[in-house]
């Protein structure tokens, strides 16, 4: 259970750090993680909102 949890952590700190430094889209040009952040609280929002 616990080597599932660990794989499962990394898996998704790896898919946070390649939004992060590959922008995907036209949300975040430069790809710094902040703008990524950004991008991505936008998207939530933009989901709640609908």
């Amino acid at each position: 259970m616990r080597l599932a949890l660990a794989i499962l952590f990394l898996w998704l700190g790896g898919a946070l750090l390649y939004v992060a430094f590959h922008p995907l889209g036209g949300d975040n040009l430069s790809g710094t993680p902040g703008d990524a952040l950004i991008s991505l609280r936008s998207a939530v929002n933009r989901a709640d909102n609908t």
